[in-house]
């Protein structure tokens, strides 16, 4: 029996041996793997760093070279004769900070005539692009995207091969209107001063293998400057950015390839067989709480991913270390690409890009005002390039971490503006109603009272008298009864004006709610121009003549498919707004058929309208004057109801004019219309 209990026993320990063993084995091995993926992981960081660096040392030589061609360029803008010396100094200074920029050469069509330094580029001078196959490639792609141009390595005149920025210059014509193309100033770069000392890195040393390339828009390689293009294929890192208005991107890998194992591995092993059967159960838990710490962190991850605002955590270094992908979505980039950025890179090369509209030429001093609200912890407004606005909320935890919330709230503050613009106009539409029908009011109550007060007609006093006398005077009697009547008619005829301007108003307000709520249906028939054009005219000659205007109209008399009553009213805004605001002159229509339309035109001598309000004054409640104190009345809907009318006869309307010399309104009536089946009438898809 104990024998038995032994031999349990013992098989249970060397059970338990092997288990630990293995579980300890497989942790081992799981430790190297780990080692390696980390250390694998580091190469590439490294890499990416190196790459990086390497980038922005481009960007910044690149920059160099594109502000001294534009500062040339400006100053042969102004002035085509470019002293010698300021070619020379300008150069100086550029190879003194950039040592590897060989020379800068300007090229007045096409052909040298200045070159700096001039010692060792002296072959260079009276060069003729057009005679240089290899290099007029890139002059001839630099103009024509008038913008410049990176190209390389090319071989060079002056000997060796290098890269050359070709940067056009276009100076204003003398001959037509715009600007013509001058000619291309050549900053030359030499071949090893590309990516030159970068290449070097920090981590790997001269160990790296980079390639750079040009992308066009459609994602296909344009231009490989540097490197094999097939590293682009492999596991490379690879950085992109943008410069000289195109996207570039740079491959790094070590030149010995990526690391195969981990530098601790053997470390690993030993350790592993010197404690298989103490840490055994040590492995066991520290892997379960291992577990438990990545399912927890999967959680955190995925229940930040479900937000529907964007949220960043930046540690107490300020780097990003979790975001989701509404926050990468609104800063245009893969999030991936954004771990470990510290935020004041990210927010520098966003107000870089011209992100933020509030970073815009003022760049350096946006980004501090920027830290110092990210380092305070407040709640801001970035309004975007893309025209969204985003609110943007952080706080400070207590362990030194940084909590974003971004949310998107342009909706809410277009719907505010939106609102209180709708705010304003009805508040102007209330008043211009209110002052428009206060008038005619006015005046027929005034009136009316006059009409009630025997002191204000001489007319009837003079009547009583006569009849009052002792000796009633009949021709007497009849002359002040006739002029008591003219007075109290001359009266009437004021109300009448008066309700018959209020009714128009209404009517005005009427049409347009009809209009808007789309019950307006017309009723096509042939229709002469000339006839409704001299109806509508006829309508308004007395109008015309109590200000002395010329009323003429010269029409076409074949007919036109259209309502009548509604082409009629048409007429009778456009021509009574024309008489409105002429005091002298002339008020001229005219219609022609051109094509498959007749093209109704109003012309008139009067104020004119400013161009900035040629758009404007179609919408409803919209005039050039709308003070209280204006000179001419209405609510400013005759020309919205105009423009709804002529659009359901399927045309346009547009006005043109010159302020102080008059104005001319255009709309067209297509000839083919048809009618749908809600009844309204609109054009043939054909015509349209």
């Amino acid at each position: 029996m104990k024998k038995k209990m032994a031999v349990a026993i013992s098989r249970a320990h060397i059970f338990l041996a092997i288990m630990a063993g293995v579980m300890l084995l497989a942790f081992g091995i799981q430790l190297v793997r780990q080692d390696y993926r980390d250390h694998l992981h580091q190469a590439r960081a490294d890499t990416a760093e190196d790459a990086k660096s390497a980038l922005m040392a481009l960007e910044s030589r690149i920059f160099a070279m594109e502000l001294v061609a534009n500062r040339l360029a400006t100053f042969i803008a102004v002035s085509p004769d470019i002293p010698e010396n300021l070619v020379a100094d300008t150069a100086a200074k550029l190879v003194e900070r950039h040592p590897e920029i060989k020379s800068i050469a300007l090229a007045p069509d096409l052909r040298v005539s200045h070159v700096a330094p001039r010692r060792g580029n002296e072959a260079v001078l009276g060069l003729d692009y057009r005679d240089v196959p290899n290099q007029l490639a890139s002059v001839a792609r630099a103009y024509r995207d008038g913008a410049p141009v990176l190209t390389g390595p090319t071989e060079l005149v002056q000997g060796g091969r290098g890269y050359v920025l070709r940067y056009p210059v276009f100076v204003p014509s003398v001959s037509f209107a715009g600007q013509s193309f001058w000619g291309v100033i050549s900053v030359v770069l030499s071949e090893k001063g590309l990516l030159g000392t970068d290449l070097a890195g920090h981590h790997y040393g001269s160990g790296l293998n980079f390639a750079l390339r040009e992308i066009d828009g459609n994602g296909r390689t344009r231009n490989v400057l540097f490197g094999d293009e097939a590293l682009f294929e492999t596991d490379a890192v690879v950085q992109t950015t943008r410069f000289l208005k195109s996207r570039w991107q740079l491959a790094a890998r070590p030149a010995q390839g990526w690391p195969t194992i981990g530098p601790n591995a053997l470390k690993i092993v030993l350790a592993v067989a010197g404690a298989a059967m103490v840490l055994g159960g040590v492995i066991f838990l520290i892997r379960r709480l291992a577990l438990q710490i990545e399912r927890s962190r999967r959680l955190l991850a995925h229940a930040v991913e479900a937000l529907d605002e964007g949220f960043v955590l930046y540690d107490e270094n300020d780097r990003l270390t979790l975001c989701n992908s509404r926050f990468a979505e609104y800063y245009k980039t893969d999030r991936n690409l954004l771990l470990g950025v510290r935020f004041r890179t990210l927010i520098r090369i966003a107000a870089r890009n011209g992100q933020f509209v509030e970073g815009v030429g003022r760049e350096d001093a946006w980004i501090e005002e920027r830290m110092d609200a990210h380092r305070n912890g407040t709640v801001l407004l970035e309004p975007l390039e893309d025209g969204r606005t985003l609110k943007v909320t952080e706080s400070r935890t207590p362990e030194g971490y940084t909590v974003g919330v971004h949310s998107d709230v342009t909706d809410q503050i277009n719907g505010r503006l939106q609102a209180e613009a709708a705010n304003r106009q009805k508040s102007e539409f209330l008043s211009n109603v209110t002052h428009e029908l206060r008038t005619p009011l006015t005046v027929i109550s005034g009136y009316a009272q006059l009409l009630g007060e025997k002191s204000f007609f001489p007319q009837l006093i003079r009547l009583t008298e006569a009849l009052s006398g002792p000796d009633l005077d009949a021709v007497k009697a009849r002359k002040a009864a006739d002029e008591y009547a003219a007075a109290v008619a001359e009266q009437s005829r004021r109300i009448g004006g008066s309700a018959r301007h209020m009714l128009a108003m209404v009517n005005e307000l009427l049409d347009w709610a009809e209009v808007e709520r789309g019950h307006i249906q017309l009723a096509p028939e042939p229709v002469s121009p000339a006839q409704i054009t001299e109806d509508a005219l006829e309508e308004l000659r007395q109008q015309a003549e109590s200000k002395s205007l010329k009323l003429d109209f010269d029409c076409t008399d074949t007919p036109v498919n259209a309502d009548p009553q509604r082409l009629k009213q048409v007429l009778y805004n456009l021509v009574g707004n024309a008489i409105k605001f002429t005091d002298s002159g002339s008020v001229t229509v005219r219609a022609e058929n051109f094509e498959d339309r007749t093209v109704f035109s109003v012309t008139d001598t009067g104020c004119g309208v400013p161009e900035e309000y040629l758009e404007r004054i179609f919408e409803r409640f919209q005039q050039v004057d709308g003070s209280d104190a204006r000179a001419h009345g209405g609510f400013g809907l005759g020309l919205a109801i105009t423009r709804q009318l002529v659009e359901l006869h399927g045309g346009t309307i547009s006005a043109s004019s010159i302020v102080g010399r008059g104005s001319c309104f255009t709309f067209d009536i297509p000839h083919d219309q048809h009618r749908p089946e809600d009844g309204r009438t609109e054009p043939a898809r054909a015509a349209a």
